[in-house]
């Protein structure tokens, strides 16, 4: 395990998580079976709109500048909480990084009083869902898209 540093990063910096946004869109398109012309469309300009436009947002990085081990960005809107990205570089995993990343997204979230706390697992990504079964997470629903 390594000793790892969490930065916040302020709204107006968001740009400097695309290096590693990039990343985790290209580990989500690998993995999926139905959605990957969604992937190939979405451009981090899109996303960063999206994030922006939510009420309150968190922004956290593992590593040093130019050493940056992964990425978490948690909202709240409306009251409602979400992990929006959870992203460790695969150098970097199994390091308890994600799980520093995480601890602090979700005691800022708790912080904020939003209730639900949610976040979205993508197509071909379910190797995942044992790590957030073991942070809390339940499954509530599944969603489905048309694809056409």
């Amino acid at each position: 395990m390594i000793s790892t540093t969490i930065r916040t990063i302020a709204r107006a910096d968001i740009g400097l998580i695309e290096p590693l946004w990039d990343e985790l869109k290209a580990h989500h398109q690998q993995r999926t079976a139905s959605f990957d012309a969604y992937y190939l469309q979405i451009g981090f300009q899109k996303r960063k709109a999206e994030l922006l436009s939510k009420d309150q947002l968190l922004i956290l990085v593992a590593g040093d500048i130019g050493c940056e081990l992964g990425f978490c960005v948690a909202s709240v809107n409306n009251g409602a909480g979400e992990v929006e990205s959870l992203y460790v570089r695969p150098q970097s995993r199994h390091q308890r990084v994600g799980s520093t990343l995480m601890q602090h997204a979700l005691a800022w979230l708790s912080t904020q009083n939003s209730a639900p706390i949610r976040l979205l697992i993508g197509e071909g990504n379910e190797a995942v869902i044992a790590y957030y079964h073991k942070l809390g997470f339940r499954k509530r629903a599944t969603m489905m898209e048309l694809c056409k």
